[in-house]
């Protein structure tokens, strides 16, 4: 009897090792199968697989990666819930953000152009119609992109329009003109671009005309980076209201004349000719001055000439007709005038043998970008001369030629001239210069050391007066030589803060 229960346990026993065996085998494949099934359900990108996923994820607890999968699974779906809830609230800036992270789930391809369109949408309602046209440009034909597109182009070019406007303006006030005037031709019909273009242009050609120092006749003068005038003689009569003058760009004398032009294109005087001031109220749009022997000259803006102060008569001031004139220049009695065609006008005592000289070798005279003018003041030997610089580099002169002032043929790579009494003065590209006259002839020895230049390096402008020449050095010094006059016109010392616009400077300073 024992023998059976016993056997029966045995049996009982194996039975149920058996059955509880089968159980295990079968919740473990089941579990698989979940697993594996969960990852197919992620694996779909749809909204209720990855549900679903979540489920089972958390269902067969931690089986092989669950844990991480059921996070990922759980990630996306908020990532997605979050974004639908950020578009119902017309964020869509952060919409955008999520979508895009969000890839290819659910239909979040579709959401994420939709989010796209109600930005774009809600930027052309606000006004903001140049990222309006960029956003719907980049949409394509999602919608009513291109629609609105279009509708956005024209507000949106106008509010670039209006950005590069206040840019320019800014440049202009920085004194960046040629940056300012970029940017205004860019915009060449908005609203007074062209006003601003016009003011631009005449500035700069001010700046390439200009003369930031002056060798006159009894005293020198410059200009510092501030627009302020220096000069060797305050002290004359009719002439302390030069030390007041500011935003001066370019300066001129002979005698006891002083001529200052302004970067509005206005004028300022010194100085009394024939016992009466210099009228020259109505003076505008001028962009180069000149000082001849008692009289003033001014370029104007769209080529005519104006003049001021004493005729004598020698017709020196006979410049009404002048036109499409680039360039002037005065001696003691004779104007030049250089045309935009390269013709030579010259007015005044001695033109007439000077324009015969310059008929009869019309071939050297061709191709002439600046000019120059000298001339021996009255009761002095000797006469006008006029000097020409040519595009290659070359120099050409005709005049009075008493003491060498018109020998300049063999001069080689001059980039500036300038013309004194009885000299001439040429500067090299490479910052040296070379000069020509004032040889000590009879009772010109005090004169004599005007040309001597030889040992002048690294200068950036030059000038010539009455027996004296000064130059303008890249450090912004100067250097001077000649006829002294008690230091009345070489005496410059302290003038080391002098304003150079030279074009082979590139505007050093302002």
């Amino acid at each position: 009897m024992k023998i059976k229960l016993r056997s029966a346990l045995i049996i009982t026993i194996f039975l149920f090792g058996v059955c509880f065996f089968m159980f295990a085998f079968k919740t473990k494949n089941e579990v698989k199968n979940l697993y594996e099934n969960a990852i197919e359900l992620m694996e779909s990108n749809d909204c209720e697989g990855v549900e679903s996923a979540i489920e089972i994820f958390h269902k067969i607890g931690n089986y092989k990666e669950s844990v991480k999968y059921l996070e990922t699974a759980e990630n996306v779906l908020n990532s997605y819930k979050l974004a639908l809830s950020l578009m119902q609230d017309k964020n869509y800036v952060s919409a955008i953000e999520e979508l895009k992270r969000l890839g290819d789930f659910a239909d979040s391809e579709n959401q994420l152009k939709e989010a796209q369109y109600n930005y774009a949408m809600q930027m052309y309602e606000s006004g903001e119609y140049n990222l309006a046209y960029r956003l719907f440009n980049e949409l394509g034909d999602y919608s009513e992109s291109r629609v609105y597109a279009e509708k956005a182009l024209i507000p949106s070019m106008e509010e670039k329009r209006a950005q590069v406007y206040q840019k320019a303006q800014e440049y202009f006030k920085e004194k960046r003109y040629n940056e300012a005037l970029e940017a205004f031709e860019e915009i060449a019909e908005y609203e007074d671009s062209q006003e601003w273009i016009k003011k631009c242009q005449d500035i700069l050609e001010r700046k390439r005309l200009a003369n930031t120092i002056s060798a006159g006749a009894r005293f020198s003068l410059a200009i510092n980076k501030e627009g302020k005038v220096y000069s060797t003689n305050y002290e004359l009569k009719d002439h302390e209201n030069v030390k007041e003058w500011r935003d001066i760009l370019s300066i001129a004398s002979l005698d006891d004349v002083v001529i200052g032009l302004k970067k509005d294109g206005t004028v300022e005087t010194a100085g009394k000719i024939d016992g009466s001031e210099i009228d020259i109220h109505d003076w505008s749009d001028i962009i180069q001055i000149s000082a001849g022997g008692a009289y003033v000259v001014g370029l104007k803006s769209d080529g005519k000439v104006v003049s001021e102060g004493h005729d004598a008569g020698d017709g020196q001031r006979k410049v009404d007709s002048w036109d499409n004139i680039v360039a002037i220049a005065t001696g003691w009695r004779h104007t030049v005038g250089l045309k935009e065609n390269g013709e030579i006008l010259i007015t005044g005592y001695g033109s007439k043998t000077q324009l015969q000289q310059i008929e009869e070798n019309k071939n050297k005279w061709q191709n002439i970008v600046s000019i120059a003018a000298g001339g021996g003041c009255k009761g002095d030997i000797g006469g006008g001369h006029t000097v020409g610089l040519r595009s290659d580099g070359t120099v050409v002169a005709v005049g009075d030629n008493s003491y060498g002032q018109c020998n300049v043929e063999k001069w080689r790579d001059i980039k500036a001239i300038a013309a004194g009494d009885w000299h001439t003065v040429g500067l090299c590209s490479n910052g040296e210069v070379v000069a020509t006259g004032n040889d000590g002839k009879e009772n010109f020895d005090k004169y004599k050391n005007a040309c001597a230049v030889n040992d002048w390096k690294h200068v950036v402008a030059i000038a010539a007066g009455s027996g004296h020449t000064i130059g303008l050095l890249s450090d912004n010094s100067i250097e001077s030589v000649g006829y002294d006059n008690d230091e009345k016109r070489t005496n410059m010392s302290g003038w080391d803060d002098i304003a150079i616009y030279s074009e082979w400077n590139q505007v050093l300073n302002e």
